[in-house]
């Protein structure tokens, strides 16, 4: 199981590529998309890794907030947020979906949205 899940755009994979190494380099296991394997159904254990996932990291750019080119970061990041676990983070000056706002504190906080990390190492 994975601590934390990476949701992006596939076209921002070398800007994404720095977040996952830091990640990694701090301690955490870090999945996204780049290991699945030609015989692995890819949605499926995008599915599994998504469930099983400490924390979802949703990144948000140009083109993930684009409602047909990032309706997929939509979908996993709507998954982080119904488990309590999104955590978003921002290359591009976008505005997150709507639904990534919580009402009372407004982008949810990574601490908040992660903080089960932590205690898990």
């Amino acid at each position: 199981m994975a601590d934390v899940f990476i949701s992006y755009k596939k076209s921002d994979a070398d800007r994404v590529r720095p977040l996952v190494e830091h990640l990694r380099a701090a301690g955490l296991d870090v999945w996204w998309d780049e290991g699945i394997q030609p015989s692995t159904s890819w949605r499926a254990e995008i599915a599994k890794q998504l469930a099983e996932a400490k924390c979802v990291v949703a990144v948000w750019t140009n083109d993930s907030v684009d409602h047909e080119q990032g309706s997929w970061v939509m979908e996993e990041a709507t998954h982080g947020q119904a488990r309590k676990i999104l955590a978003p983070v921002r290359l591009d000056m976008v505005a997150p979906p709507l639904f990534i706002f919580d009402g009372k504190h407004g982008l949810q906080p990574r601490q908040r949205a992660c903080r089960g990390l932590q205690r898990a190492q």
